[in-house]
């Protein structure tokens, strides 16, 4: 019985585990092994067997424990069209968490069709992630999980709130921005003229009080945040817009610049990464086929 407990672990030790459960079994390796030694001068080897049959039962149980959490660790899987659109905040939250990923573009209309029949689309529409066993739509929710996940939510619920804040704000004047190139010809003179009057008269002022108000290097708690992420990301697309619209705004430049210093952010600035191009006529077009003809 001994031998079978001992070809048991060295069998577990052949597989994949993180380092507290490796330390674990060499722990218990020793500790048993000198129980063992002990026993066996007092002539005890059946309750000792008995040990071991309990302890290889408990060895086993760690691996498979270990194995599904390698499952769960996997890559997260982004549907959806190989454009900005809505998916592009989640880009930029993974890609500054460092997190890689991988993506399924919908390239015609029979590939959502698939994914809304199949179940995976809880409210029939994407973008959806495959993330840790779940396949989560919803934009904010996804933002929410992963900035929880990787620290970027602040410390307690004050600093949430004020991050929630933030972010809203962000999304405000965003969605201005995702939805110009929906704009009517003979409107998009006046929409642009719009969102140029409220970032430089609105938004972009209250954020720079924010940062002014504290002197500190990031909007909540002097800590890298999903808020400070996602305005960032808005900052190129205003830059985009009109370079001039961040001229008398010298927080958020560094802010902006900061942030884009970071590694992991200037990896995903580099030409050839996963970050998206601004749509043109052609991306438009391609999206239109997808979702409108779903």
């Amino acid at each position: 019985m001994f031998i079978a407990a001992i070809l048991t672990i060295a069998k577990t030790r052949k597989q994949p585990k993180c380092p507290s459960t490796d330390e674990w079994i060499k722990k218990m390796w020793y500790t048993d092994t000198m129980e063992y030694c002990s026993v066996i001068k007092k002539n005890k080897i059946m309750p000792f067997a008995a040990m071991w049959m309990e302890l290889e039962t408990l060895i086993l149980s760690e691996v498979e424990r270990d194995q599904q959490t390698v499952i769960m660790a996997g890559k997260p899987i982004l549907h959806y069209f190989n454009g900005r659109g809505r998916m592009e905040c989640i880009r930029w939250l993974l890609a500054a968490a460092g997190v890689e990923f991988e993506e399924k573009f919908i390239e015609n209309p029979n590939d959502l069709n698939k994914l809304k029949n199949d179940g995976s689309l809880l409210f029939q529409q994407v973008p959806m992630v495959e993330i840790d066993g779940m396949k989560l739509v919803q934009t904010r929710a996804i933002l929410n999980y992963i900035a929880t996940k990787y620290n970027l939510y602040g410390k307690d619920a004050k600093e949430r709130a004020l991050i929630d804040m933030y972010t809203e704000g962000v999304a405000d004047l965003g969605e201005m921005i995702l939805l110009l190139p929906l704009c009517p010809p003979n409107e998009k003179d006046a929409k642009v003229a719009s969102i140029k009057e409220k970032s430089t008269n609105r938004y972009l002022p209250a954020f720079e009080k924010v940062l002014k108000s504290h002197g500190q290097d990031y909007l909540v708690g002097n800590k890298l945040s999903r808020a400070d992420i996602q305005l960032v990301e808005l900052l190129y697309y205003v830059e985009e817009l009109d370079p001039s619209l961040l001229a008398n705004f010298p927080l958020l430049k560094a802010l902006k610049t900061r942030v884009s210093n970071l590694p992991t952010v200037k990896k995903f600035l580099q030409p050839g990464s996963q970050r998206k191009p601004p749509m043109d006529a052609k991306k438009l077009e391609e999206a239109r086929k997808v979702f409108m003809s779903s």
